[in-house]
């Protein structure tokens, strides 16, 4: 398999990220470069000509407290079924949780100090959609 995409070498040691840096709903391309550095595509860059929707904007998407000690909760105005996927920063699947309603909450007292990503997947019967949310636990 090529490694190599639209002429771009990431190096041999490198990973992709593809991740709502943004938060704007969208995600976007970060890979490190054979120099050491980093590039960064935006996904504001990406056309394919088709209309995208989205579920809920990302603003309606609430995470608190944060930072946190003993649990969050994940609020998303109206009433969609939505999985939650906490990881670690190297990309380690910590939680994961299924919810029916309109707000959740994750336990966490039991995970050490740190920055942590959450990815809430909403989902109707005709489309899904991801936001990312980094999450501080204390």
């Amino acid at each position: 398999i090529d490694t190599n995409v639209n002429v771009i070498y990431e190096g041999m040691q490198s990973t992709l990220q593809y991740v709502d840096i943004t938060n704007d709903g969208k995600r976007d391309l970060i890979c490190g470069n054979y120099a050491g550095g980093l590039t960064y595509f935006s996904s504001n860059n990406v056309g394919i000509g088709i209309n995208e929707t989205t579920l809920v904007d990302a603003n309606d998407v609430m995470v608190y407290p944060n930072p946190a000690q003993d649990f969050i909760s994940i609020k998303i105005n109206g009433a969609y079924e939505f999985n939650v996927a906490l990881t670690d920063l190297l990309g380690k699947t910590i939680i994961t949780k299924t919810n029916n309603f309109e707000t959740s909450q994750l336990m966490i007292s039991d995970l050490p100090s740190g920055v942590y990503l959450a990815e809430i997947k909403i989902r109707n019967k005709n489309s899904q959609q991801s936001i990312y949310k980094k999450i501080i636990v204390d």
